[in-house]
């Protein structure tokens, strides 16, 4: 989705829609978290890393700001912490840090083209 409000090309035919709509990853990364959080009305309690805020945050394998763009569907999420607590880590991340891999760590079935 980050790459679709960047890029603003459809998966079908290849063609760009919008593309005076299109956004940098700024734009996006508020877009998926301070404004995601306000759109439900719970910006005092979500979107951002702040004292008496959910403590929700991913790790990903590599830098989202310096990446080619066309590598922005290929990022791994490594762990994901939900309310302070670890609801996924990934097993070569889980060695390093010394702790235990936890929640699904694979997806069995190919992810289906355009996710």
């Amino acid at each position: 989705m980050i790459l679709k409000g960047m890029n603003r090309i459809n998966d079908g035919n290849g063609k760009v829609y919008g593309p005076r709509e299109r956004t940098d990853r700024i734009i996006q990364l508020k877009a998926h978290t301070r404004w995601g959080a306000y759109c439900v009305l719970r910006e005092n309690l979500l979107g951002t890393l702040e004292p008496g805020k959910f403590a929700d945050f991913m790790i990903i394998d590599r830098d989202f700001l310096t990446i080619p763009e066309a590598d922005i569907p290929n990022i791994e999420v490594l762990m994901t912490v939900v309310g302070g607590e670890t609801v996924h880590l990934q097993d070569p991340l889980a060695r390093e840090i010394g702790m235990q891999p936890v929640g699904f760590t694979t997806w069995k079935e190919p992810i289906p083209p355009g996710w």
